[in-house]
């Protein structure tokens, strides 16, 4: 599965799934990185959104992610 170190003192669980990708970007452009995970060619891209929800992203798997500002 995957899991998140809060503020250096616990452990919480994001995901019973284990990812093969992962990586963080602002997407919503609020000064917070979103955790973008890949769970596979069965799954796709999806992204954790404000550590609150689930979006899917794509429905492909990709060999490489990765962000950026594009503006």
């Amino acid at each position: 599965g995957i899991y998140v170190r809060n503020n250096n003192a616990t452990w919480t669980k994001l995901h019973r799934m284990s990812a093969e990708i992962i990586a963080t970007g602002d997407l919503d452009d609020n000064g917070e990185d979103e955790c973008i995970i890949d769970f596979g060619a069965s799954y796709g891209i999806y992204v954790r959104n404000d550590n609150a929800t689930w979006s899917k992203l794509h429905r492909l798997s990709p060999e490489i992610i990765d962000t950026g500002n594009l503006k």
